[in-house]
């Protein structure tokens, strides 16, 4: 069977492919793209906003990072707890002390995955918040802005 015998070969395809009839079409959609990209440095100014928003939840804050000291503290306490058990259990032959360090192990294994869950589902919340805080001020910015000035200027250069 040849190549473009069938219905679905690359030589069809090709041909209704307008970025296979011309490559470069895309390289200059993708210029395109970037000249609309505009990287800019982080402003202090910006980092200071953004923090204060974020300072606006400080109970959530201190929850989250508390979560994320104790995740840190369990995790470190892990290795140390291997240690332990090789030295003061399975070296000398105490079963007993094994016994109870393994439990001591799966109590910090079973702290820590609820602590890093914790932190997790709290950053998260405090994220939308702080999301939920821009909007609010962003469309209350436009709210006041006259009504001229929707005539003049798109839309997608007003919000951003």
């Amino acid at each position: 069977m040849s190549r473009n015998s069938g219905s679905n070969s690359d030589a069809d395809f090709s041909d209704r492919d307008p970025y296979r009839q011309d490559p470069y079409r895309f390289e200059h959609l993708l210029r395109e793209v970037e000249k609309d990209i505009v990287v800019k440095k982080v402003s202090y100014s910006a980092v200071r906003r953004m923090l204060s928003w974020v300072l606006r939840e400080k109970r959530l804050l201190a929850l989250a990072l508390s979560f994320l000291v104790l995740t840190t503290m369990a995790t470190l306490m892990l290795p140390r707890l291997f240690g332990y058990a090789i030295d003061d259990a399975i070296i000398p032959k105490k079963w007993t002390v094994l016994k109870m360090l393994v439990l001591i192990y799966l109590a910090l294994e079973i702290i820590r995955v609820f602590t890093v869950i914790a932190s997790n589902y709290c950053f998260a919340q405090l994220g939308q918040k702080v999301v939920q805080l821009l909007r609010v001020e962003l469309f209350t910015q436009l709210q006041r802005l006259p009504v001229p000035t929707f005539d003049r200027i798109p839309v997608g250069r007003l919000v951003t």
